[in-house]
């Protein structure tokens, strides 16, 4: 576990620190523009589709663990095309009110998340104990190689850092925000992960379908009588910022300045529907949640498209200084 936290900071610290300086290099360039300004124009378009597929999957791929999730754990009864209906008809009013509203909204969620993941963590260590930790590398190094990858990839999510607006962002108090969020998030996973498996052991948790859905079962603050059922809440409406952001990334990306009116409500009605049926597909299956995962593992491919676009863009800062001095000297 300490193999996976410590390449999990590592790759996170360069993938945050490159975008950082990407964001400060070009502060009002959409990823559109930055894309073909710094791969060219054949090139940045191919990216742009790729930066579509992306985004789009990781909105399918968020519903549909969600109703999973939900039909596995608290309504296996119910018919899955109808809690996705239900989940999917609010996150596309969420979608209707664009990227600042769904900011907003995640930044008081965020603070309840974090108090509230953070408890968890704090009521449940007296129920840890920390030698189902051992012995390392009892399977061999296959599960920490996949461990790690799925944790990388988690955060090449870091991408839409890239592709949302932000307003001075040269203003060091974004640098300091985005550090104290990333790694409480990182801290958070981290003690999800190594929680399940000290409370739980190895054996047991292979046995769950959602491990993490089993801590907070356990977890008993007094004046909350089910604990999960507070817990889904805010998966819910976590899932419903997932969901809506990337779906407006994938749209606004998927859009231009050209575009008509009916142009972008086809691109939007399209989206919606693929992201129904997507997600449709998915849950109905559990298998087939798995097998998204192992694709969401192998979007491992794009962790080093930040450093190389940085690396773009100082070697042409250099070039364009040393042609302006060149100018000054003649």
């Amino acid at each position: 576990m300490d193999f996976h936290f410590y390449i999990d900071s590592y790759s996170y610290s360069i993938r945050f620190f490159s975008i950082y300086r990407l964001r400060i290099h070009y502060p009002y360039t959409n990823i559109s523009e930055l894309l073909a300004l710094l791969l060219g124009k054949w090139i940045g378009r191919i990216s742009i589709f790729i930066f579509i597929l992306y985004f789009s999957f990781l909105m399918v791929f968020s519903l549909a663990s969600l109703i999973d999730l939900v039909a596995i754990v608290f309504l296996p009864d119910t018919p899955v095309i109808a809690i996705l209906t239900w989940f999917w008809i609010f996150f596309i009013y969420a979608a209707t009110k664009g990227i600042k509203r769904i900011a907003l909204t995640a930044s008081v969620l965020a603070f309840i998340t974090m108090f509230t993941g953070h408890t968890v963590t704090v009521l449940d260590s007296g129920q840890k104990k920390w030698n189902n930790l051992l012995p390392i590398l009892e399977f061999g190094w296959s599960p920490v190689f996949w461990g790690t990858l799925i944790l990388v990839s988690i955060w090449i999510e870091l991408l839409l850092l890239l592709c949302i607006p932000i307003k001075h962002i040269e203003q060091k108090r974004f640098f300091l925000i985005w550090v104290i969020g990333i790694l409480l998030n990182a801290l958070m996973m981290f003690s999800t992960t190594t929680g399940v498996i000290t409370i739980f052991g190895l054996g047991q948790a292979e046995n769950f379908v959602y491990p993490a859905a089993e801590i907070v079962r356990i977890v008993s603050l007094g004046f909350i009588d089910r604990f999960d059922v507070y817990a889904l809440i805010l998966m819910t409406f976590g899932t419903y910022i997932r969901c809506s952001l990337y779906f407006r990334i994938a749209y606004e990306i998927s859009v231009s300045k050209a575009s008509s009116e009916w142009g972008k409500r086809a691109i939007f009605t399209f989206l919606a529907a693929a992201g129904f049926f997507g997600a449709l597909y998915l849950s109905n299956d559990h298998i087939r949640i798995g097998r998204a995962i192992d694709i969401y593992t192998y979007m491992v491919f794009l962790f080093p498209l930040p450093l190389f676009l940085l690396w773009i863009s100082q070697t042409k800062r250099r070039k364009n200084k040393g042609m302006i001095h060149q100018n000054e000297g003649q």
